[in-house]
């Protein structure tokens, strides 16, 4: 079944912020950013695992649903994902990696994204921790669109992160500090941010948001 609203505009008509959704987001002194654009109840576990990604290094994102509800209540689709403090946030950044989350009991990651460099860097690196990776090159989680949103920074390529619900269960109950799939990322944006050698400079910080949702303390 299709995503019930076609745009964030149709989505914000119909549902209640901070009831049914919310959007959060914690800007750094980085042109790399980290999102996590079907949070909360949407893809659980999606909003945990970016934000580790980013701690206190980099850009934050998150859309969120609050209420249980099928998944299409609140996915907008990564190419049609339009909501405007997200696309503010990362165009400016260099670096833009989605994490999204798959269907199935394995524990395994499609890494897909239009910056082939940094997708293959991190598909090497989550492979030699011994868990699944693969490669998106076509497909649905090639994210080879354009119009996706981790291609839509300042350079027009970014990367995908899918990842199974096994292996997102299985974040949710360990350390984030040892998880392999944020060590992963970490060292592969790493090398991305030395090997091209991104520059780093003062961004005004947003008012926080009252913590709601998927376990995400609001500083």
């Amino acid at each position: 079944m299709g995503d019930r609203y076609c745009d964030f505009a149709e989505l914000e008509k119909a549902e209640r912020e901070g009831t049914h959704f919310r959007r959060f987001s914690k800007r750094r002194a980085s042109n790399i950013a980290i999102i996590a654009p079907h949070g909360g109840t949407i893809e659980p576990g999606t909003s945990e695992i970016a934000l580790a990604i980013a701690e206190d290094d980099f850009q934050f994102y998150c859309f969120e649903g609050l209420v249980d509800a099928k998944h299409e209540r609140f996915h907008i689709t990564s190419t049609r994902f339009d909501e405007p403090q997200c696309l503010a946030l990362i165009k400016p950044c260099d670096v833009v990696i989605a994490v999204h989350g798959l269907e199935g009991s394995s524990k395994k990651v499609d890494v897909g994204g239009m910056d082939i460099w940094l997708r293959d860097q991190i598909s090497r690196k989550i492979g030699e921790a011994g868990f699944g990776s693969q490669t998106m090159s076509t497909g649905n989680h090639a994210a080879t669109n354009r119009r996706n949103i981790c291609n839509l920074g300042k350079m027009g390529r970014g990367v995908q992160l899918e990842i199974t619900r096994g292996l997102r269960d299985a974040f949710l109950v360990s350390d984030p500090k040892r998880s392999w799939v944020i060590s992963a990322a970490c060292d592969s944006v790493g090398v991305a941010k030395h090997r091209r050698r991104i520059p780093c400079g003062p961004i005004s910080p947003e008012p926080s948001m009252p913590a709601k949702g998927c376990g995400i303390q609001a500083i």
